[in-house]
């Protein structure tokens, strides 16, 4: 499902002092240098798993193989592609992208590269969380990942209780997000 572009909202870097004579910050040392952070361009795709049989997976869906996989992991027999988005982050520094219909959904992702033996890696501290009117914004998962550049990775999935009222604990909702290091 595409929609209409949406800006990502990004934090401000914070930088850090250094202690030296001219008490520059890494970040002004790193720009003198003419280093600039990665940019690594990721695509979300926000899914909801449901044990019932009666549903039917969406057709984008059907030949996936990490839904393939997650089908015979899990007892879910039929996946919604609820929001399937991509924005551009740069290393570092905190990303939000908002999800869902209604923008319900809250990824927060802060993406650096990896280094030593991690090199050629993406490693991000990734929260996610929904809010819906008249309730506070509850943070469904929190993770430190690893994930090869291109390559699919499961964030996790939550089974959540409050996604519909009366509530329907068969239900998960599912977070997937690949990672490519941009030039």
């Amino acid at each position: 499902m595409r929609k209409a572009a949406r800006p990502v909202l990004l934090a401000p870097a914070l930088a850090l002092l250094m202690a030296g004579a001219a008490g520059q910050t890494k970040e002004n040392r790193a720009q003198d240098a003419g280093v600039k952070p990665a940019a690594i361009f990721f695509q979300v795709q926000l899914v909801l798993g449901s044990e019932s049989e009666k549903e039917e997976t969406d057709k984008a869906l059907r030949n996936d193989p990490v839904i393939k996989e997650l089908r015979s992991l899990l007892k879910l027999k039929s996946f919604a592609l609820l929001d399937d988005d991509g924005f551009r982050a740069k290393e570092g520094e905190t990303s939000r992208l908002p999800l869902g219909k209604n923008d319900e959904y809250l990824l927060i992702i802060k993406p650096r590269l990896g280094k030593g033996d991690k090199e050629g890696t993406i490693e991000a501290e990734v929260r996610f969380g929904y809010s819906f009117p008249g309730q506070p914004r509850m943070n469904l998962i929190s993770s430190l990942l690893t994930m090869t550049p291109g390559q699919k990775t499961v964030v996790g999935v939550s089974k959540t209780p409050t996604l519909s009222f009366p509530p329907n604990p068969d239900r998960g909702l599912i977070l997937i997000i690949t990672g490519k290091i941009v030039e």
